[in-house]
C-alpha cells in the first residue's frame, strides 16, 4: 500500500493543505484562488435569464404604447 504522504491531491483544497507556502508562495496563492472560485456558473446564468425576461417585458410595453 502507498503511504498517504505520496498520494496526489484530488481537489484544490487538499492540494492547498499539502502545499507549503514557504517553498512555493506563488503556487500557494494560485491554489487559494482556485479553491475559492465557484464550481458552476449558475448565478451568471440566472442573471442573464433575468435580463432576458426584463428585456422581453420592456419590449412588450414598448409595443403596447406605440
Amino acid at each position: 500500500m502507498e503511504n498517504s504522504k505520496n498520494e496526489l491531491p484530488k481537489d484544490a483544497m487538499s492540494a492547498l493543505m499539502k502545499c507549503e507556502e514557504i517553498l512555493f508562495p506563488n503556487l500557494h496563492i494560485l491554489l487559494k484562488i482556485l479553491a475559492t472560485l465557484p464550481v458552476t456558473t449558475v448565478s451568471v446564468e440566472r442573471s442573464f435569464s433575468t435580463l432576458r425576461r426584463l428585456k422581453s417585458i420592456s419590449e412588450t410595453a414598448l409595443v403596447k404604447t406605440v
